[in-house]
């Protein structure tokens, strides 16, 4: 696996203020006194800074703030009582992480030995950098050519192939050194192989190095020293003769007329330098007459040939003469010697005829390297591959021989030979059969062969990686009750192989995901995190700490086996947004006098979610239990407070807004209740009055009162149901005695038709405060 430079950096704890809640406040003393800033210590707590200076209630709007521990307090003077200050208390929160100063650079390491870039384990920080380039390793020992090398060949030159980590090789360097001179660069194929005209020399040696495509090279290979000699070739040997041949000499011109009387054929001895002539008589002018000099059977002959326009002839004299030497009898075949040693057709020093015939050692030039499978590639069991080579250069080729073998075994042939350029192979399955390499060598129509041409050692992954597709969406957005899937398939293509995915968030702990026993089919696998509270969740346990809004999260997820099958990964980015509590403002609320505890008072304010969401609000007197006053996504509310519902003194009504997620923002109201009893003159109480029929018409009503310093007067409010009230003065029929110290008044009132909503209204009015008279009984029909 390739390595990579990694930077290491200190990872940096950050916090954040979260609102606790808000409320009103009226210190004592009626200022606040503070820091017009704050900042964040090197322990995570907020700490003033700024002037320090004193604010007053009031409408400038100045802030002020005061720490405590891990607790931050604003006050701001926008209250429009001028007597409190608004105040916000702040908790400080660890909210995650982020890269600090720098540590160390260019850590190397494989890929996934640290994040990308986040925090690892380790608890420092790591950015993923560039990969680091690593040179070839160096080629494999030669395998071609071996033995005597013979001038003017062409062989195969070839080597084991290079690794590379980062799969990066770009070509071999292959270098020769003739007779053991300096090195001289003769090729850069991109395969293990070259073909090498062997040049006139008595040694070579070849070295290789593998370059990559940023220019790093490998040391070199060396091969072994070979012996260059002139080629053997097959002599037959012959004896030496000296044949008659026939030397021709011009005559002068002759008129023979349009016949001439003479031979039409000769034949001449070339052993004992005779002419034969044959054919006598008269011939015409276009025949080529031989005349014998001497008699039938002479040494010489005149020629006459054919007669010209103008009834000429040419005339020459043939006569047998001794010639050069040349080929005898046969008086050895098969001598083997190099190239020069005798005359290829011709007599030799030591007094024989000699013929070269074929090379004792024939070839041809051998075929191109194989381009399929390609330079470091990994088979796969059962893999269907088409091998593919160059054709050799050398004329009339009628087949090439492919063979194979496994682990370095004996050698097969692959498929069929044929003179093309291809064959099917099929990779073997026997686990215990590592490796494949491949051969080819090219035939000629004389049956000469080529050398053979190599492949690399390719290797067999009987245990295939795992591949996976993930299909969690890229870049998204979580906010608060989200759910976040990982979602996807593995595959392993070996059955019985155990498979494990996992995941990882932000470099943190690695999880598994499920665990399954491969079939070769496809796994699906299906994994759904909640975000909450700033965090990741699967079911009830936190995968990840707090994460922080506006960062970028990575997700890693990943197959593997139990064979040690590389693993295949893919990553996703999300951010974060967490749940931001509602905001919540409470109205002021204004002093009130006059009041008696049946009087009501009424509190109100608005609400607002950030995140649309709904909300609820509610309110507690005290220790009390909550009433919920608003449901809603947000806008004002009110509610009414019983003057009776509060103690005489200091009353703490807490407010509290909880969004749909959970969250609380609370604020709390200090109602000061002073009781300030004065004797009354007047008093009122009313009656609901509900008749036992639904309806009334009517009323008659007696009430008995102390006699003394107190008036009653009554008034009724007859209506349909949920009409407004509309009071009206009942007649005052009689007043009666009713025992010492008591009597009754009798008030009567008719509607016309009946009425639903009835209410009787007694006012009692005294002239001095300090009368103790009362009503000590009501009573009444209704009609």
């Amino acid at each position: 696996m390739a390595n990579y430079y990694f930077d290491k950096y200190m990872a940096v704890e950050t916090y954040g203020l979260t609102l606790e809640s808000s409320q009103y406040e009226q210190p004592s003393g009626g200022k606040i006194n503070g820091h017009t800033g704050y900042s964040i210590n090197e322990y995570g707590n907020p700490v003033g800074n700024g002037i320090y200076k004193t604010i007053y209630p009031g409408y400038s709007g100045e802030t002020v703030y005061n720490t405590y521990s891990n607790k931050l307090y604003k006050y701001t003077n926008g209250v429009p009582d001028q007597v409190r200050f608004e105040l916000y208390i702040y908790t400080m929160a660890f909210t995650g992480y982020k890269i600090g100063s720098l540590v160390q650079s260019n850590v190397i390491a494989e890929a996934n030995a640290y994040p990308a870039n986040d925090r690892h384990s380790d608890g420092y920080w790591y950015i993923r950098r560039n990969i680091v380039n690593t040179a070839p390793t160096m080629p494999g020992a030669f395998t071609q050519p071996t033995g005597t090398l013979e001038i003017g060949d062409s062989k195969a030159v070839t080597w084991g192939s290079s690794g590379d980590a980062e799969s990066n090789l770009s070509k071999y360097v292959l270098e020769a050194s003739i007779n053991g001179g300096g090195w001289t660069v003769i090729a850069q194929p991109t395969s293990p192989t070259f073909t090498y005209a062997v040049p006139t020399a008595t040694s070579v040696k070849f070295r290789v190095k593998a370059v990559d495509s940023n220019g790093l090279e490998s040391a070199y290979r060396d091969s072994a020293l070979l012996t260059v000699a002139k080629p053997m070739y097959y002599w037959s040997k012959y004896n030496v003769k000296k044949p008659y041949i026939i030397s021709e000499t011009p005559k002068s011109d002759a008129w023979f007329g349009s016949n001439t009387i003479g031979y039409s054929g000769m034949f001449f001895d070339t052993t004992t330098g005779f002419f034969t002539v044959s054919g006598y008589g008269s011939h015409p002018w276009t025949t080529v007459v031989y005349v014998p000099s001497g008699g039938v059977n002479n040494v010489s002959a005149d020629k006459l040939v054919a007669m010209d326009a103008n009834g000429m002839r040419k005339m020459t004299t043939l006569t047998g003469v001794i010639g050069p030497d040349a080929q005898g009898t046969l008086v050895q075949s098969n001598i083997t010697a190099t190239e020069g040693a005798y005359p290829t057709n011709g007599k030799h020093t030591d007094g024989f005829w000699y013929v070269r015939g074929s090379r004792v050692s024939q070839s041809i030039a051998p075929p191109g390297g194989f381009t399929t499978p390609a330079p470091n590639t990994t088979l796969l069991p059962k893999q269907a591959l088409t091998l593919a080579f160059v054709a050799s250069t050398a004329p009339s080729i009628s087949v090439y021989e492919v063979e194979h073998r496994y682990n370095g075994g004996a050698w097969a042939i692959v498929g069929t030979h044929s003179n093309a350029l291809t064959r099917p192979f099929t990779v073997t399955i026997d686990k215990a059969l590592q490796n494949v390499e491949f051969r080819v060598r090219a035939k000629n129509t004389s049956n000469v062969y080529s050398d053979y041409v190599y492949s690399e050692a390719f290797t067999i992954q009987h245990n295939a990686a795992p591949t996976m597709t993930l299909s969690t969406t890229d870049s998204r957005t979580l906010y608060e009750n989200d759910t976040y899937g990982i979602i996807g398939t593995a595959t392993d293509t070996d059955s019985g192989n155990v498979v494990t995915v996992m995941y990882q968030i932000d470099g943190g702990e690695k999880r598994a995901i499920l665990t399954h026993i491969s079939t070769g089919a496809a796994i699906p696998f299906n994994l759904t995190l909640i975000f909450k509270g700033g965090m990741l969740y699967n079911g009830a346990e936190a995968v990840t700490p707090v994460l922080v809004e506006g960062g970028q999260h990575t997700l890693r997820v990943w197959a593997e086996d139990n064979q040690g099958g590389a693993p295949a990964e893919q990553t996703r980015v999300f951010y974060v947004v967490p749940n931001r509590p509602a905001s919540l403002t409470i109205n002021t609320f204004p002093s009130a006098t006059d009041l008696i505890n049946t009087d009501i008072i009424t509190i109100g304010g608005s609400v607002a979610d950030p995140d649309n969401g709904e909300i609820t609000v509610k309110y507690k007197i005290a220790n009390g239990s909550y009433t919920n006053v608003y449901t809603g996504t947000g806008g004002p509310f009110t509610f009414q407070l019983s003057l009776s519902a509060l103690a005489p003194g200091a009353n703490t009504i807490t407010i509290q807004a909880t969004d749909a997620y959970g969250a609380v923002t609370s604020k709390t109201l200090q109602i000061k209740k002073e009781d300030n009893v004065q004797p009354l003159k007047t008093a009122v109480v009313r009656y609901k009055l509900t008749p036992p029929n639904g309806t009334a018409k009517g009323a008659l009503v007696w009430v008995e009162r102390e006699v003394g310093d107190l008036v009653v007067s009554a008034e009724i409010s007859m209506g349909a149901s949920g009409s407004a009230e509309n009071f009206v003065a009942m007649t005052k029929s009689a007043t009666a005695f009713v025992s010492e110290g008591i009597e009754e008044d009798e008030f009567i009132f008719d509607a016309g038709t009946p009425k639903e909503n009835i209410i009787l209204k007694l006012t009692m009015t005294r002239t001095s405060t300090t009368s103790d008279k009362g009503i000590t009984l009501i009573s009444g029909v209704l009609s």
